[in-house]
């Protein structure tokens, strides 16, 4: 630049693009091609004293989808948003630096606001005043990864293989090969040794470095690693298939030798997990099957086995190929499931071993008499703090679907619950505490897919499926659920405060002037109809604010302290009580007294329900532990954290509450659904907090009753009182035994599933599947048609869960989804267990207004006989509301058998 001598300012600019450079370099070099199952030495280059990550996966994963490895890319793009330069002035012109981050200051002349654009203004010998983009070699060191040292060829002589040698069994066929860290690296050069899976595929290493100094250095390309040899078998089976049903398994040969191979290709059932069969449905009664089969060099060729599974698991699959020249075996699992729905049972005790010093019991398992043969698992579970099987379970509390913005948060917010007590008590690890705050960082951005441009939250986000749906508008109650939560983690995790400011500018605007909180958005929840639930909800929200608005806590206060007594409902004067509470108001203890006055008492249990009548009828049971009611869950989790939190209850006066509390549980330590998740582990941590029960020293003995008996011993010390120790005991046990000695307070739980082929006697919405006649064996078209028909005044369900389970064999042609889109009151359609069950989200189901979903499906494994398959469908916040209805399709051997013993037979 310069000043010319009329005082004005002329200058140009140039821009480069420059190769990233970190200062610190890490390199990793690797064989290009090694044989299955080997040792791998990796060398590894970079800075003494350095914290290195590796991974390494399979190339086919990282085909599936987004690869979310660290590369240099990545890091320059986030450190660009740090860069300063002179703001922009306004008009067409650039002020000098605006376009090269350079900040200028001076009193020269320069006429930087032109009314239109100027393209050639002269500034140096004659250069025109525009922008130039140059790409610039840095001259700098840059490492190259690759094969270090000559590539050894990988191959079978006729002396190292032949029919009389045994091959190596290959049986690691896992996805992830390295996920691991280096603490400190001694010197700048140095050798890790990993054995390489037994997969026949590439794999890429990747990797990065921390230096105390240097700071960050990742790999500048990828690191492949063949795994390879010239003689190989391959085995691809289904997800799944069910007990009794007929598999055609295909074995393919790879021939890479130069010679055309005679192969003798073997399946060994020495377990006798399944029966082979002939085409005519005959058990053939061998412990083993051969054929031969003619391999061409460079050619692959294959045969098929039809088994039919006859035990319950993972049964694995021997093969075993041999040649003259060359051999190779593999050993691959097959998941087999039993028919029907599984049921989940789970009953927990808190017991305390302060008075006695010992405890004995026996518990009886309640198994119907028509459950599925052999579909029995039962696991006894000890912990010596009652947020032990969270800790374990944190990324996985529930067994429910969890794809919409709801059940996110429902996900994180027992993350930071766990965490805070952890500390509380001082036990929480870093590494504990690295796990959680990854979580919460995946949560809190997970979450950002469902906010709105006007700072609100809804539970599917403001995208529209349909051009002719409306505008969404976000929620207000989930909005005021995450505010509530990212309030209490902002502290944690890197959060944009600006998603807070803007979110509690939304809520405000959906304050009345009477104090209460209204809803635009869509309705999922039913509570969220209660303008009393509405407004605690929000209050709860507004008292986490950093600087609270007094005026809009006020009129919310004033607003629940005069509608709540008179709530019929007890969800809503729940919550509004717990509110009121938290925010001091004067009348809350009168409120708690009048709540705890409505609670249920029977045997050594305390809760609170809407309706204790509809509950045992609809599980034709009188027992307490007979049924889990979402609702009622949350209704006496919100009781007693008003309990706990009021001057009159102690720990011990809450006991009851608490023992009824756990007992709903489910085996991961969540609930039923995701709000009574929440709020009840919120309600359990307080509790725990406020308890201060001493550590459990337990020796405790438990054995089964049954076919096949087993003892286990277990013992819980301070050391180990968050560790969930469990024990599985063998199919066909009728009841435990157990006993504890010792002092302290500790939690039992017997967790145990079986199946059943049943439908509810007294479903709540109705289902018809027809397997259309555009079927065919090769694709599969299914009509499923939905109704809400619940007894009683309700008009619609809550967000209600379509699950329509595929045949064995079948998967899920996502093509056809935008059409199940379409759907009005469709927000969402995912699949699971490898693409066999289609998971259609509503966001509720009307009475009278049937919904029907058109599902398409192709054949990939030849499966035959298939058992039926089941269509579920229930509301996903009440979950007693349920159907269940099955479908089968025609299928015959002939259909997927192959070869002389096909052809005599069909």
């Amino acid at each position: 630049y310069y000043v010319d001598e009329t005082g004005e300012f002329r200058y140009t600019e140039e821009t480069f693009s420059v190769e990233v450079e970190l200062q610190n370099q890490i390199e990793i070099k690797a064989p290009a091609e090694v044989k299955p199952g080997t040792d791998v030495a990796l060398e590894i280059k970079t800075s003494p004293k350095s914290f290195v990550g590796l991974l390494a996966v399979d190339q086919s994963v990282l085909l599936l989808g987004s690869n979310n490895d660290l590369n240099k890319e990545s890091f320059n793009w986030r450190l660009n948003g740090y860069d300063t330069s002179t703001p922009w002035q306004g008009g067409y012109s650039y002020y000098p630096g605006e376009r090269t981050g350079v900040v200028t200051m001076t009193n020269a002349y320069f006429f930087y606001n032109r009314t239109a654009p100027v393209y050639n203004i002269q500034g140096f010998g004659g250069s025109s005043f525009a922008m130039r983009k140059t790409t610039v070699a840095h001259d700098s060191q840059v490492f190259h990864s690759g094969a270090g040292g000559p590539t050894q060829a990988v191959g079978f002589s006729a002396e190292s293989a032949s029919a009389s040698a045994a091959p190596v069994v290959r049986k690691n066929f896992a996805e992830t090969w390295i996920f691991a860290d280096i603490e400190s690296t001694e010197e700048e050069v140095f050798k890790w040794v990993k054995t390489i899976p037994d997969t026949i595929t590439n794999w890429v290493v990747t990797g990065f470095s921390l230096h105390p100094q240097k700071g960050l250095g990742v790999t500048n390309d990828q690191t492949n690693i063949k795994t390879f040899q010239p003689f190989f078998v391959s085995v691809r089976l289904p997800y799944s298939v069910k007990r009794g049903e007929v598999i055609n398994v295909p074995a393919l040969v790879f021939n890479y030798l130069p010679k055309t191979l005679d192969v003798e290709l073997t399946l060994d059932n020495e377990d006798q997990e399944y029966d082979f069969v002939d085409a005519s449905n005959e058990v053939i009664g061998d412990q083993k099957r051969t054929q031969n089969i003619t391999v061409g060099a460079n050619e692959a060729a294959g045969a098929s086995f039809l088994i039919r599974p006859k035990v319950i698991g993972n049964i694995l699959l021997k093969f075993k190929a041999i040649s003259p020249l060359a051999g190779d075996a593999i050993h691959k699992p097959l998941k087999v499931v039993p028919e029907g729905i599984t049921q989940y049972q789970n009953r927990a005790f808190f017991i305390n071993l302060k008075d006695t010093g010992e405890f004995k019991n026996t518990f009886e398992l309640e198994v119907p008499e028509d459950v599925v043969p052999d579909s029995e698992r039962v696991e006894f579970g000890l912990v010596g703090d009652l947020l032990g099987p969270v800790v374990k379970n944190l990324e996985n509390l529930l067994r429910l679907p969890s794809g919409c913005g709801e059940q996110t948060m429902s996900k994180l917010v027992p993350n930071y619950l766990v965490r805070d007590y952890l500390k509380s008590i001082k036990k929480l690890t870093p590494a504990l505490d690295t796990r959680i705050k990854r979580n919460l960082q995946d949560g809190y951005q997970h979450m950002l897919h469902y906010r709105h441009d006007d700072g609100s939250f809804s539970s599917f986000g403001p995208t529209k499926w349909r051009q002719e749906d409306p505008v969404r508008n976000g929620s207000t109650w989930l909005t005021a659920y995450v505010l509530r939560s990212f309030s209490k983690i902002k502290d944690i995790i890197d959060l944009d405060e600006q998603i807070l400011a803007k979110g509690y500018e939304f809520l405000l605007t959906r304050q009345a002037e009477n104090g209460s909180f209204t809803e635009h958005g869509e309705y999922f929840y039913s509570s969220q109809r209660s303008l009393l639930t509405l407004t605690a909800n929000s209050l709860l929200a507004l008292l986490e604010e950093e600087k609270p608005n007094q005026a809009a806590i006020d009129k919310a206060v004033a607003y629940l302290s005069a509608n709540t007594a008179e709530s019929i409902e007890l969800l809503p004067k729940s919550i509004a009580i717990y509110a009121l509470q938290k925010a001091k108001a004067p009348e809350a203890a009168k409120q708690v007294a009048s709540l705890k006055s409505l609670a249920k008492h029977e045997d050594d249990r305390t809760w609170w329900t809407e309706d204790l009548d509809k509950l045992r009828a609809s599980k034709n049971c009188g027992r307490w532990w007979c049924w889990i009611w979402s609702q009622d869950v949350e209704i006496t989790s919100y009781a007693l954290l008003s309990l706990l939190d009021s001057d009159q209850e102690t720990a011990d006066s809450v006991l009851n509450t608490v023992r009824w509390l756990i007992a709903q549980r489910n085996g991961f330590g969540g609930f039923a659904s995701s709000q009574d998740t929440v709020v009840g582990l919120t309600a359990l941590i307080k509790f725990a907090e406020k308890s201060g029960y001493e550590a459990a020293k337990w020796e405790v003995t438990v054995s089964n009753k049954g076919k096949r008996e087993k003892t286990e011993k277990l013992n819980t010390s301070e050391e180990n009182d968050l560790l969930l120790q469990t024990v599985e005991f063998p199919q066909g046990t009728k009841s435990l035994e157990f006993e504890a000695k010792g002092t302290g307070a500790a939690m039992v739980q017997i967790s145990y599933q079986y199946n059943v082929v049943e439908k509810e006697p007294k479903p709540s919405f109705k289902i018809q599947t027809t397997v259309l006649p555009e079927s065919s064996p090769a694709n599969l078209e299914l009509s499923v048609c939905v109704d809400y028909v619940e007894e009683g005044e309700s008009k619609e369900s809550n967000m209600a869960i379509l699950e329509v389970s595929l045949p064995s064999g079948y998967t899920a042609d996502e093509d056809s989804f935008a059409d199940i889109r379409n759907i009005e009151r469709v927000r969402l359609v995912e699949t699971k267990n490898g693409d066999s069950v289609v998971v259609i989200y509503f966001e509720n189901l009307a009475k009278n207004e049937e919904k029907c979903i058109r599902i398409e499906a192709y054949r990939t494994h030849a499966v035959a006989n298939q058992k039926p398959s089941s269509v579920v469908v229930y509301d996903y916040y009440d979950t007693n509301k349920k159907a269940t209805e099955y479908y089968s399709i025609k299928s015959k051997l002939c259909d997927i058998c192959e070869g002389d013993d096909c052809k005599s037979k069909c």
